[in-house]
């Protein structure tokens, strides 16, 4: 298990989480400045100052948890049963209830 901690300026918690799993994934740039609370204050200072309702500091921990193929394993036993269960279900179960159609028709 891999975890981070950032430290985020946001209105709320929720948004603190976004904006941490975002930083986390890469998809928002300056991760330095979410790494230490010195730098997310200074951060904080900036945008409070340009507007006017205030942030909060948020210190969000993410756990990163991924297998060495990057599947979940239950996931993935699930799935391979979900395929086997769609097969059946095409190649057995239908024709079965085709026939049965077929002799009630003749009955």
């Amino acid at each position: 298990m891999n975890a981070s901690t950032y430290f985020i300026p946001a209105f709320d918690l929720t948004e603190a989480r976004e904006i941490a799993y975002a930083v986390h994934a890469g998809r928002l740039g300056h991760r330095e400045h979410y790494l230490t609370r010195e730098g997310a204050e200074a951060i904080r200072n900036h945008l409070n100052s340009l507007r006017a309702t205030k942030r909060e500091v948020f210190e969000i921990t993410v756990d990163e948890r991924v297998t060495d193929d990057g599947r979940i394993p239950v996931a993935w036993v699930v799935d391979e049963i979900g395929e086997r269960a769609a097969a059946i279900v095409l190649f057995l179960l239908i024709p079965l209830v085709g026939i049965a159609s077929l002799y009630e028709v003749m009955a």
